[in-house]
């Protein structure tokens, strides 16, 4: 069986683009939905993603085919193509909400004036180009992006701890129901296991690979946590008010009146980093869609894909908040069922022999 991505890239991969995607709108909206209690809400969902990830791993321990062989020799072609569009639309849904902030975090911070309504293309190109690749373009990726995104994540909370007052956090557990609400429609952000999904009988087993790719996902987790909590404990009481927490949180250090915005090495690094990490949703869903309709040639998905995108991004451009609220308010259940409950069942499909990958 050809083996696309290695254990290690998939350890990285983890450090280099899950914490990015989460330091943008996640805690502004997690601090006016769980106050103090945010780092909770988000500890919920990292806890039910690591869940996702350590189950995955058992399954590829367990069988020789990928998730696709997996499913056709179970339900045959019919149903797996059912199960294919839900987890399209999944990527697809996964994606949009997180380019917007992204569009909408390089217009209102990194110009001075109201930029061209292309400015954003560029994303959409690179973007493409990302997805008529394979899985090892991002593992290939990460073994350098993981260095850049915890450079990045270590710059910002040394240049913020000063001024963080950690007793903002306190009492903790104030209102649960605020805890599991802001857990729940932060669903977006999170989700992240059901990439192993996809990696399963795609990487090479290593020893102690199951274990290195589980701390890897813990590391990543108590960065962003951590990063997280400091954001509120400089802010406070008026954490939801900072759009972006990325560009805020480092924003009053001493250091940075005197020398200027030493933080933007952090946010460059990490910006880079997002690039990808924005593309890989949109690079499973078209890696689904050719699956879907037997596609052969490598750039028609993902130029559907990128067109469909681009309809919320630049066309309904005024809508963005009303997109967000919809994405948060009423799809969150669907990204719980496609990303923490419906991976749980692969553990009990039977293989069949005849549906192994060949080399």
């Amino acid at each position: 069986m050809t083996k696309e991505i290695k254990a290690r890239q998939i350890c990285f991969f983890f450090i280099a683009l899950l914490p990015v995607t989460k330091l943008f709108m996640m805690p502004s909206i997690l601090a006016r939905t769980a106050g103090e209690d945010l780092w909770l809400s988000a500890l919920i969902n990292f806890l039910l993603d690591l869940i996702t990830v350590a189950v995955m791993l058992a399954c590829a321990k367990k069988y020789d085919t990928d998730i696709y062989g997996l499913i056709e020799g179970a339900f045959g072609k019919g149903v797996a193509k059912i199960i294919y569009f839900v987890y399209f639309a999944f990527f697809m849904l996964k994606a949009i909400v997180p380019i917007i902030e992204q569009r909408d975090f390089v217009e209102l911070t990194l110009y001075l004036v109201m930029p061209s309504p292309f400015y954003f293309i560029p994303f959409f190109i690179v973007m493409f180009y990302l997805c008529t690749k394979k899985p090892r373009v991002f593992g290939r990726a990460a073994d350098v992006l993981w260095a850049g995104t915890l450079t990045g994540l270590l710059l910002l909370v040394v240049l913020s701890i000063k001024n963080a007052d950690f007793a903002a956090l306190l009492p903790g557990f104030a209102n649960k129901n605020k805890i599991f609400y802001g857990s729940y429609v932060s669903s977006v952000w999170f989700k992240d296991g059901v990439y192993m999904l996809f990696f399963i009988g795609r990487f090479n087993r290593e020893k102690h690979s199951s274990l290195k790719i589980i701390l890897s996902f813990v590391l990543s987790a108590a960065l962003t946590l951590f990063t997280i909590m400091i954001f509120y404990c400089v802010f406070t009481s008026i954490a939801f008010r900072q759009q972006f927490a990325l560009t805020e949180i480092a924003k009053y250090t001493t250091v940075i009146n005197n020398t200027g915005r030493l933080d933007y090495i952090a946010i460059l690094l990490m910006l880079f980093s997002n690039l990808f990490a924005l593309a890989l949703p949109v690079f499973f869903a078209a890696k689904i869609l050719d699956k879907i309709f037997s596609i052969t040639k490598p750039w028609i998905s993902p130029l559907i894909c990128s067109l469909l995108i681009a309809v919320p991004v630049f066309l309904l451009n005024e809508f963005s908040y009303s997109i967000e609220f919809f994405t948060l308010n009423y799809l969150s259940a669907f990204f719980i069922l496609a990303g923490n409950i419906l991976p749980l069942f692969t553990v009990f499909i039977k293989e069949r022999k005849s549906e192994k990958l060949k080399t």
